[in-house]
């Protein structure tokens, strides 16, 4: 996981307005947000399927990953 505070920290203490990453740093960057993005989304889907059983109502009806 990646420690956001930490990375703010470190960058604010930083002369400029410019900082630079490694791109082995940068992919991690990318993973944790594509992670979250799909957390996300996942949670959306579920809350969508979940208003829709309840609209239909849920007699019998299983709703599954």
């Amino acid at each position: 996981m990646i420690d956001v505070a930490s990375i703010r920290a470190a960058a604010n203490a930083c002369a400029g307005d410019a900082v630079g990453i490694s791109k082995m740093q940068l992919d991690d960057l990318l993973v944790e947000i594509e992670m979250g993005q799909r957390a996300q989304r996942e949670l959306k889907i579920l809350g969508a399927i979940s208003v829709l059983a309840e609209a239909v109502g849920t007699d019998g009806v299983s709703v599954a990953n």
